[in-house]
């Protein structure tokens, strides 16, 4: 996922909501994950603003069939990712 936005190449009020997420998530990670297109537990709490708890939370709620609550993780070699499109879906959805 390509999230480098240059803000001044459009006006102010014709930047999407979409482009203005990825604004926020560029400015709260590296290169090297914006890169890796996903972020860890730890990561994703600083992003959000939450306790690794909530997240905690909303994977069990996830795998008890409830699809509607936070953001859809995988676990791959044994840790959580989410994925940034993922991310800004969730924004988006949630009209943050």
């Amino acid at each position: 996922m390509n999230i480098q936005i240059n803000p001044s190449d459009m006006p102010a009020n014709q930047i999407s909501l979409n482009d203005k997420i990825k604004q926020i998530l560029s400015a709260k990670l590296t290169p090297s994950q914006i890169e890796a297109g996903y972020v860890c537990t730890k990561e994703l709490t600083y992003i959000l603003s939450c306790t690794e708890k909530t997240l905690s939370r909303w994977r069990q709620q996830r795998k008890n069939g409830n699809k509607n609550v936070g953001i859809p993780c995988y676990q791959i070699m044994g840790k959580y990712r989410y994925f940034l499109d993922d991310i800004v879906q969730y924004f988006i959805d949630n009209m943050i």
